[in-house]
C-alpha cells in the first residue's frame, strides 16, 4: 500500500519549518504530525505553532500549514492523511476529485485496509479486503484515490442507472 511522502531530512540544511512548508505545498497545504516530526519538529514545537496560528488542526494528527481556508482538495487530502498508511480517497469523494461527478456537501469518504481500526470524526471510512495498489489506486492531483473504474464499481449499487451511465461516460 502507499504511504504519505516523508521529507528527506538527511544532510538537509533547510530549517524544519521550510521542510514542512515544502511538503505542505505538495499536499494542498496539509501535513500529518508524523510528517512534521520527520521534518524535525518536536511535539512542543508543533504545539507552539498551533498556538501561534501557523498550524491549524483539521483532524486528529493533521494540520493545515499557514492558513485556515481549505479548498475541496485540501479537505480530501486532510481526510486521507487522518486515516493514515494505506488510506485512499474513495466513493463519492473520489468521484468528485476525479471530476466524474459534482461534489455535494458530504463528509469525505476514505477507504482503508480491512485490518485498520480507525474512525476519525467527520470522515466516512470504508474498509476493503482487496484494494490492489497497481490496479485500484492512482495518484491524482497529489492525492491517493481509487481509480475511475474502482470508484464507479464502489458507487454502482448506490447510483440510479442514469447517473451511473453519466459517470461511465465521463470516465
Amino acid at each position: 500500500m502507499w504511504s504519505p511522502p516523508r521529507p528527506d531530512a538527511e544532510q538537509d540544511s533547510t530549517p524544519p519549518d521550510g521542510r514542512a512548508a515544502a511538503l505542505a505545498a505538495k499536499q494542498h497545504g496539509q501535513v500529518s504530525v508524523r510528517q512534521l516530526r520527520a521534518c524535525g519538529l518536536s511535539d512542543d514545537a508543533i504545539a507552539g505553532r498551533v498556538r501561534s496560528g501557523r498550524l491549524h488542526r483539521r483532524h486528529r494528527g493533521v494540520y493545515s500549514v499557514g492558513y485556515e481556508v481549505q479548498t475541496l482538495a485540501a479537505r480530501f487530502m486532510a481526510a486521507v492523511l487522518a486515516c493514515g498508511r494505506g488510506a485512499v480517497l474513495s466513493h463519492y469523494s473520489a468521484a468528485a476529485h476525479l471530476r466524474l461527478s459534482r461534489w455535494k456537501a458530504r463528509r469525505p469518504e476514505v477507504t482503508v485496509p480491512v485490518s485498520r481500526r480507525i474512525n476519525p470524526p467527520g470522515i466516512v471510512v470504508h474498509r476493503a479486503r482487496n484494494l490492489d495498489p497497481r490496479r485500484d489506486v492512482i495518484r491524482h492531483d497529489g492525492i491517493w484515490v481509487t481509480s475511475p473504474a474502482r470508484t464507479i464499481l464502489d458507487l454502482a449499487g448506490t447510483l440510479p442507472p442514469r447517473a451511473l451511465r453519466r459517470m461511465v461516460r465521463q470516465a
